[in-house]
């Protein structure tokens, strides 16, 4: 790799990609080795055609109905993705957190708007070119199918989650949620990247209704509050609050 203008860029052998570039009017920042991928994962063979680019907090990933020529992978940060009801309320649908993959559920446009919730590292890679690799390799194809079910599973609980809890069992599910989705080794901090008012437009609650449903998780003991941070304090009783109306 060499540096250009404070901007890393690798040299590819692959004649399609280009160290530098535009993608949804943003600035590709590098072009990626395959070796950024550890382990023996079928998402490997992607990084042939993999670009990184950085968003910032807020930033547009890509916009509600833009044509699907993209998956996008998570490799730092936090992303978002919405939907805005007929009254302008926002809805988020899912938080993607590192190793989630975006689009996979897109078919010819997007059918939500993505954007960073923080400062975000991704991978993108053109939707044509994956797609390609994925006929030509089973366990590829294979496993981005296995994502996609996941993302369908996963859009279900949520639906059972949203109908049939009350706040104080949301916010525990969800807390229980993160915490499961965590790749860092498992410590009792839990780090949140959004806020509560993120949190709130998720769950389909007030901002209010979530931090009343923290306070009265903090006095079972179940939780402690920090500046930045949700500390487990026992997840046993997390749970309990949890599932009450499961």
């Amino acid at each position: 790799m060499k540096t250009t203008n404070g901007l890393l860029l690798a040299a590819p052998a692959i004649p399609w990609l280009r160290p530098r570039g535009w993608i949804h009017g943003k600035r590709i920042r590098a072009v990626v080795h395959i070796a950024c991928l550890e382990g023996t994962s079928p998402l490997r063979l992607l990084e042939q055609c993999a670009t990184e680019v950085i968003f910032q907090s807020d930033e547009e990933i890509c916009p509600r109905g833009s044509t699907a020529r993209y998956y996008w992978r998570v490799i730092e940060g936090c992303v978002r993705t919405f939907n805005l009801t007929g009254d302008g309320r926002r809805q988020i649908e899912d938080f993607l957190l590192p190793g989630d993959v975006l689009g996979l559920d897109h078919l010819r446009t997007a059918p939500s708007a993505a954007e960073a919730v923080i400062p975000s590292k991704l991978r993108c890679y053109p939707r044509a070119s994956a797609d390609a690799l994925a006929a030509q390799d089973p366990a590829l194809r294979t496993h981005l199918r296995a994502l996609t079910i996941m993302s369908l599973h996963s859009a279900y609980l949520r639906m059972l989650l949203l109908g049939r809890k009350t706040a104080v069992e949301r916010v525990a599910s969800f807390l229980l949620e993160m915490d499961s989705r965590n790749c860092r080794a498992k410590t009792n901090s839990l780090q949140l990247p959004m806020g509560r008012a993120d949190i709130a437009d998720f769950l389909g609650l007030t901002t209010e209704s979530v931090s009343r449903a923290l306070t009265q998780l903090a006095q079972t003991a179940a939780i402690e509050l920090s500046r930045g941070s949700v500390e487990l304090l026992d997840r046993d009783s997390l749970a309990d609050q949890a599932r009450k109306a499961a």
